[in-house]
């Protein structure tokens, strides 16, 4: 699959937030030597859009990405619109990250654990890379989103 780059105006069939040049300015200026593919480019975009639940609404309906948004307010009071240069940053580093693995292939872990003569084994899956967690997180904590994960705490009587 060829990377087609989202320019900020809604591009039909868009895959990709950043190019592989820009990715090497993001990273270069952050100190990276290695620089990811657009495979992993396009494999991190598609990353953001996953776990990521953005605030306001899509600019067009046919738009290939999450991004870009109607404008609104960010937690800082700014106003965004077009494609933040916050999650450009994240699309970057997280494109280095699956230079090492596919951050989508999620294997969970089996935890059993027993209670007098019952016993129960329950699944979570893996934590992500540091790197990974903190780019999401910074862009919730912008407000650019939020996590479109549910947990549900059971408690056994």
């Amino acid at each position: 699959m060829s990377l087609i780059l989202e320019t900020g105006e809604g591009i039909p069939d868009s895959n990709s937030y950043l190019n592989v040049t820009e990715a090497e300015t993001i990273l270069t200026d952050l100190g990276y030597e290695t620089f990811p593919s657009e495979s992993d480019l396009i494999n991190a975009s598609l990353y953001i859009d996953t776990y990521l639940d953005p605030a306001s609404f899509i600019l067009t309906e046919d738009q290939g990405l999450m991004w870009p948004r109607q404008a609104f307010t960010d937690n800082q009071g700014r106003t965004v619109k077009g494609i933040p240069k916050a999650l450009k940053r994240a699309v970057a580093i997280i494109a280095v990250e699956f230079m090492e693995e596919d951050l989508f292939d999620v294997e969970p872990s089996v935890i059993s654990e027993s209670y007098g003569n019952s016993s129960v084994e329950f699944a979570y899956p893996q934590s992500k890379p540091g790197k990974v967690v903190s780019q999401l997180a910074y862009l919730r904590s912008l407000g650019y989103g939020g996590s479109n994960t549910t947990s549900v705490r059971l408690i056994r009587a």
